[in-house]
Formats: structure tokens, sequence, C-alpha cells
């Protein structure tokens, strides 16, 4: 298999939901290097024609077809040739005689019904660099923002509808800029201690974040080694200090990332509660069981839900003090960290989103005691499955106040895009 073939593999799969962006680039494509089938460079060149792809695939769509006279194209084609063009404007020492080698080489094994000579043509007539958008896309400013930071017109007409133009143009241009990665200090362990200034800097969104400088992978730092501190995003880091647990509570996590949260609220009360954590990713149970075992907590319990019926094996109604509801939603706001939901998610796919995310937050409130507290919080910039959720929900819910809520954007901090509402339940 030859490297056009092998890319456009992985991003088909990519495409198809089959394989996440993250998960190609931090397994795949290590695999692919291990079994010396490519050369280092070649990986490499494959590494980045995918990711140019990925980011910049709606604006490399656009070039495509407006390179094609009279022409159409199947989509699977479509694809392919935006990957050589992705090759020919964003990689490295490569030119347009390189590329045709390559489709050359796997003509045969790709979905093509154009010609070489017509593919020539094509790349020849767009030329070496990314084209400037014409006046009559740059007058249009959801079309100029969907060309510009390559996202799908749908999604910038909704977030013009919910935020307004100011808000959607710097949420697109943000979530292309990349994140650094955060820690937070383990209280358990880290005492009186400073971190060493030119690895680690200190953030102002909550007390315990900081952003690691250093080139070397993390999982090398000997303070990470010996477990003072740990990897957790910043927006999980300000829910968990939201929720704000306490010692000898009982606290239930909701499709919390890989269990994090959970252990960031037993670390803070010295492993002196009942944590349980429910996820909806069996794999995620071991994973999370191993992460209470390295950090010699005993007080974290973990579960795989069992949907429909979500808590009811595992949870006693009104039985949890402190509540944290992170359900799957449309990840609108993790664009940095998951360019590819740019790419598969689709407009039709928000009404099951939806349901789902109303389902939960139910079963959810369920759990919680009188006076116990519910945080719901989604990673998107979708109103309506925020603010819109929580309002209908307190409609059904008398018995539910809302104390604050807050939509945060990606250029309002080290953060991802993301929505929480802190809810209570009243006595009647």
């Amino acid at each position: 298999m030859a490297i056009l073939e092998q890319a456009y593999t992985y991003f088909t799969k990519i495409m198809n939901k089959e394989e996440s962006f993250v998960t190609v680039m931090n397994r795949s494509l290590p695999e692919l290097k291990a079994s010396n089938a490519y050369s280092s460079e070649e990986v490499t060149m494959i590494r980045d024609m995918l990711k140019s792809t990925v980011n910049k695939y709606y604006f490399l769509r656009y070039e495509v077809r407006k390179g094609i006279v009279d022409m159409e194209l199947e989509p699977e084609e479509t694809n392919v040739l935006i990957l050589g063009l992705a090759l020919i404007h964003y990689v490295k020492d490569v030119n347009l005689d390189m590329v045709m080698e390559f489709f050359k080489e796997d003509y045969n094994y790709l979905p093509l019904k154009i010609s070489l000579d017509q593919i020539r043509d094509l790349y020849t007539s767009i030329g070496d660099h990314p084209m400037e958008l014409p006046e009559k896309v740059d007058s249009v400013l959801s079309k100029k923002i969907s060309m510009k930071y390559s996202y799908p017109e749908w999604m910038v007409k909704m977030l013009f509808k919910h935020f307004g133009v100011k808000n959607t143009y710097r949420s697109c241009a943000s979530s292309r800029h990349s994140m650094p990665i955060v820690v937070n200090i383990n209280p358990m362990k880290f005492k009186n201690e400073t971190l060493d200034p030119d690895l680690f800097t200190k953030s102002t969104f909550t007390d315990y974040a900081y952003n690691y400088l250093g080139k070397e992978k993390i999982i090398t730092n000997p303070t990470f080694k010996s477990n003072k501190i740990f990897v957790e995003d910043e927006a999980l880091q300000f829910l968990v200090d939201k929720l704000e647990p306490s010692q000898g509570e009982e606290m239930l996590f909701i499709d919390d990332s890989k269990g994090i949260c959970a252990l960031d609220a037993t670390l803070k009360v010295h492993d002196l509660a009942k944590v349980s954590v429910a996820t909806n990713n069996v794999l995620n149970v071991e994973q999370i069981r191993n992460l209470a075992h390295r950090f010699q907590v005993k007080s974290m319990d973990v579960f795989a839900l069992d949907r429909p019926n979500l808590l009811i094996t595992h949870v006693a109604p009104k039985s949890k003090d402190k509540v944290l509801l992170i359900p799957d939603s449309s990840k609108i706001g993790l664009i940095r960290k998951h360019p590819d939901i740019l790419l598969t998610l689709r407009r039709q796919d928000l009404d099951e989103i939806l349901a789902s995310e109303k389902e939960y937050l139910n079963e959810a409130a369920a759990t919680v005691k009188d006076e116990g507290i519910l945080i719901y919080s989604v990673f998107t910039l979708n109103k309506k499955e925020s603010e819109a959720i929580i309002t209908d929900f307190l409609k059904e819910h008398s018995d539910f106040s809302l104390l604050e809520q807050r939509q945060y954007f990606p250029f309002e901090g080290p953060c991802d895009g993301f929505y929480y509402a802190k809810l209570q339940r009243t006595i009647k």
C-alpha cells in the first residue's frame, strides 16, 4: 500500500467514525511507523497530509470543486483529490511532480474515474499556494468564516443565530489555535512545593491549574511520574470547583472524562468521601479503576451505564449529595482537540443528541438528595443543548432551582467552549 492509498484509508475511517482523528494520530500512525512498512519520512508525510486535510477540509474541497470544469465527481473521488491538494499546499518539500508520482503508483487502488492528465491539469490550474477567497465569498460572512476556518456553513449560521457574529467569528478563529497541556496539583502529595517555572506556568482560570511548557512528553516529568500532578483540562477543573466537593459526601460523576473529574474531587477531599463514576464506555471501566489504583484512592467506585435505565441497578433515588453530569454532546466546543467533528457531525444528528441529553439529565436528577447539587455541562456551542434543555427541565421539575449558568467560548481562556448549569433540589 503506497502513501496516498494509506492516507485515504485512514481518512475514510475518520469520515465513517470508525476511528477518531486523535486515534489515528496517536495510535495508528505510530503503529504504522513501528511496522517498518514505511520510512519515518513517509509516515511524517502521511501524518501531515491527514492533519492538513482534516483542518482545512472545507477550504480544500472548495478549491477542488472550483478547479473542476464540466465534470461531476463522486464524494470519494473528491476526497482523494483533496488529500493530494493538501500534500501540495501544506506538506513540506512536496511538489506537483512528486504528488503525480503518488497518484500514478496508487491510481488502480483508489476510487478515481478522472484521468491522471486531468488530475495534473486540475492541480496546475489551482497552483502551488492556497487561493485567495473571491470577492463574492468574502462578502458573505457565513461563507467567509466557513472557508477561512473550514467549518460547515450550516454550523456557522447556527452559531450566528445563537451567539451573534462577533462571538462566532472569535470562537471559530480561536478553535484553530493549539492548546497547552494542562495539569492539576494532587493535594494529597503536593506539600509546600513549587513547580519548575521553566516547565510549568500558573493559570488564572482555576487555583490548581498549570500549563506544561516542556518539549518532552509530560509522562517523562518526575513530578508527573510521582503522581504529584495529573493531566486535567481547565474546564474540567472548573466544573469540579463548582461542585465544591466536601469530605463525607456521596458524589456521582456521570460520563466523566475517563474518571478525571472524579479523581480530582476524590483527591480534594483526601479520599474521605463516597465517589461513584458511571461511564457509557465499557472500556473506560478498567481504565478508571487503574487510575484509582495508580493514585491509591479507595473511595472511587466505577460501573458501566445500562441504558435506557441509566442508574436503576447502581444508584438509589435521592442518594447523592453532589452529581456532575457531562453527557455525550455534539462536542462543537472541542474543535481544537477533535477537528474531525466538523467533518463527521451532521445537522440531522442533533435531534438524537438532544433526546439523549434530556434523558441523561432526567435520570441524573433522580439521584440527587433534597438540597443536593446537580451540575449539567456540555462541551458545545449550541443553545439547544444547553440553555434550552435547562429551561425545559426546570419547567418539568419544580423541585429544582437554577443557582447559576454560563456559556464559555474558546476565546475566553485556555479552555474549550462549554456550558454549565448548577442546580439545587429544594425541599417541598
